[in-house]
């Protein structure tokens, strides 16, 4: 498998954040085929136990563009802490890699609704 993708993500919390990667093999080529089971995780921290959002295979669309698409909706960040989370994103297909992974920066908004409504 291709080297790790890594990756700086910004979202302002409650927005709809719409990111990509592509599947490589060793040798650097697309893999356009959908695997068995993929994951895009949000954590607090490497270590941290607890999943803030996951997203699985069905979660996620192949573009054109030959990259694969996962969406998170404003219900998914909308209740979190002003924070700077990582993620990743693993493969299972026979195999278990992390293809890409990194941190996403869920950053402030002037336009958010009273959450007692």
């Amino acid at each position: 498998m291709a080297d790790i993708i890594l990756q700086e993500l910004n979202l302002t919390r409650g927005d709809t954040g719409f990111f990509s990667f592509p599947r490589k093999d060793a040798e650097g080529n697309l893999i356009t085929t959908a695997p068995r089971e993929m994951y895009f995780t949000i954590r607090l921290g490497w270590n941290a136990p607890t999943v803030i959002v996951q997203k699985t295979l069905a979660d996620m669309t192949f573009g054109e563009d030959n990259h694969w698409h996962v969406v998170i909706e404003p219900e998914d960040t909308e209740t979190l802490a002003y924070h700077t989370y990582v993620w990743d994103v693993e493969v299972k297909d026979g195999y278990t890699k992390t293809i890409a992974k990194g941190i996403l920066n869920l950053t402030e908004e002037a336009t958010w609704h009273d959450m007692s409504n």
